[in-house]
């Protein structure tokens, strides 16, 4: 009889994988499918065999999703699985060198998709990846750049830096690679402004400076922020997907080793969300002798992809790593800005911070930092308070003619949305557990926002004034996977009123009719902790899950908090605080240094 493949269902809910929160946090059959095609690849195995192979391979693949490049071979989750499933304990590197897996195992120098290290399995492609990060990072720390003085004045004006700032632009004129971390509001923008202004003074054309961060949001927020320092004549800056050229029909970039970048330095901002693959490509792309300068928050969040490169960056190479340690955002002499700040670093530090129980009248914006009662029915009477705060129906429409705003439209505009983008509620959770996740929040949101809506349900599932954000990118109309704007009630040149989403730009607003790319909308009153990296707001509301998650790490919370600059509601068990500051994100990887 054929084998036949086990239930998908059954294998991720079974007994094996429920004590894992990162198999189960995986969530999809897919992966578990792909994982027994390839099983089935090598000929004349026993079913006991095929089926250890099967589970060997969902294991990494499970992994690599939750931002591992490789599995151990001598982990805890392996020896769970030989308990769950009543098997004997396996020597799993002498089962991979098994002759008849040779198709799909072997050492770094096989043609297999699989590579066996010295006590781990990982993909070919991952360690194709490790190794050329590695390699050429080695290379750039290893290059002097072009000596360089740095005139004074650039350091002075318009901003006075630090010592440890002032240490960092030095570094970066004398070295082909920096590395900046600092956490919230600790100087990185006036840093960046002054560097860029060194590098000019260098001898640098301005527009051989490239600009780039991971998403479309921290791209924007860094040209708005140079913007503030009157830095003209530089290039926009850009998603690192659009600085590399990705072509969606050919899934890859245009630019690489053979076609590298025409610039002579890179700027890289919000360095931590980078993953590995694409910092592989990133370096690949860079041309002799040009200038690379890091970016990020070492302690926040990795990216969602595999790896934890800034981190490990950080962590290697302490000679090209510049600390920012005084926050600027989170005044230390301000009480709320203080409280948020050594909340931060308590959880940091790998303690639960201490919080503030919010009054039943409180502002739910309330400065400082504060635990809200956590139950279905408080929830629900913060939730439409804090609506109420930050959203209005907004049904006056507004007037463009020959493509402009009137001044006083556009006044409106930002208006409202400075209003809207004043702060965001917040949490682990995507989906599912009712109003703990993002979808569970925006869901409940806008069915109180349509109460507003006085002639009865529109035809839009939009309303004027909402949140939106892009989940998927359209590099056709410049929109990038994380954009957010407001959807408003425009009057082109006289012509009937129609929805569009405004898109916040540092020139103003830009336009898109709602009909075009409402299939590539959410809301966005609530965002995950991941969707908001690279973003700050004046406050924020956390939404704890129900009870313990995976999800619920210390660098989650870090992330979380260090996303407001004067106020943070916690709603949710305090205790739950303390046992993720207690849990590190942990990911296995190859980078070393």
């Amino acid at each position: 009889m054929a084998e036949r493949f086990p239930n998908p269902r059954g294998v991720l809910e079974g007994r094996a994988f429920a004590p894992e929160a990162w198999i189960r946090a995986a969530g999809e059959a897919a992966p578990i499918l792909f994982a027994w095609e390839l099983a089935r690849i090598p000929k004349a195995l026993d079913p006991p065999v095929r089926r250890r192979l099967h589970l060997l391979i969902s294991l990494l693949l499970a992994a690599q999703a939750q931002g591992s490049t490789r599995l151990s071979l001598r982990g805890a989750a392996l020896e769970t699985l030989h308990q769950a499933f009543g098997e004997p304990a396996v020597d799993w590197a002498a089962f991979l060198e098994d002759p008849r897996l040779s198709l799909l195992v072997g050492g770094p120098d096989s043609n297999g998709p699989f590579v066996l290290g010295d006590g781990f399995l990982t993909t070919r492609r991952m360690l194709a990846a490790e190794q050329g990060v590695v390699g050429r990072i080695r290379g750039l720390a290893a290059s002097p750049g072009v000596q360089a003085v740095v005139p004074d004045a650039l350091l002075e004006a318009p901003v006075c830096l630090t010592a440890d700032q002032r240490a960092a632009v030095r570094a970066a004129l004398a070295g082909r690679l920096t590395l900046v971390t600092g956490g919230p509001g600790t100087g990185k923008t006036a840093l960046l402004s002054a560097l860029i202004r060194a590098l000019v003074a260098s001898g640098l054309d301005p527009e051989a400076i490239a600009l780039a961060s991971p998403t479309g949001k921290a791209a924007q927020r860094m040209g708005q922020s140079l913007s503030s320092y009157s830095m003209e004549g530089l290039p926009e800056p850009r998603t690192l997907h659009r600085l590399l050229g990705w072509d969606p029909r050919r899934l890859r970039f245009r630019h690489g080793a053979g076609q590298p970048l025409r610039i002579a330095a890179l700027v890289v901002d919000e360095a931590s969300m980078v993953g590995l693959e694409l910092m592989d490509a990133l370096l690949a792309a860079l041309p002799p002798e040009a200038k690379l300068v890091l970016l990020g928050d070492a302690d926040q969040l990795p990216s969602v992809d595999a790896g934890t490169v800034f981190r490990d960056l950080v962590t290697g190479l302490p000679e090209r790593t510049f600390p920012l340690t005084h926050s600027h955002r989170m005044d230390a002499a301000d009480p709320a800005g203080r409280a948020i700040l050594e909340a931060a670093r308590a959880v940091g530090a790998g303690q639960a911070p201490a919080l503030r129980e919010a009054a039943a009248a409180e502002d739910p914006g309330a400065p400082g930092i504060a635990h809200w009662p956590s139950d279905d029915a408080a929830l629900r009477t913060f939730l439409r308070r804090w609506l109420g705060q930050h959203w209005r129906l907004e049904d006056a429409p507004f007037r463009i003619a020959e493509g402009q705003l009137e001044p006083a439209e556009a006044a409106r505009l930002a208006d409202l949305w400075a209003r809207l983008d004043a702060g965001r509620l917040l949490c682990l959770l995507r989906e599912g557990e009712g109003l703990r996740s993002s979808e569970g929040l925006n869901a409940f949101l806008h069915m109180e926002a349509l109460k507003e809506v006085r002639l009865g349900r529109p035809d839009s599932p939009f309303l004027p004034g909402e949140p939106v954000m892009v989940h998927r990118n359209d590099a056709f109309r410049g929109l990038f996977n994380g954009d957010q704007g407001v959807v408003v009630r425009v009057a082109r040149d006289g012509q009937q009123p129609r929805l569009e989403v405004a898109f916040p730009r540092p020139e103003g607003f830009g336009f898109f009719a709602l009909d075009s790319i409402q299939a590539s909308l959410d809301h966005a009153y609530a965002l995950t902790v991941h969707k908001a990296q690279g973003s700050e707001y004046e406050r924020v509301a956390l939404v704890l899950p129900a009870q313990d998650h995976p999800l619920l790490t210390r660098e989650i919370l870090y992330t979380a908090l260090t996303r407001a600059r004067r106020s943070v509601a916690i709603l949710g068990d305090p205790a739950l605080l303390a046992i993720g500051a207690a849990r590190p994100l942990q990911r296995e990887g190859g980078l070393v240094f």
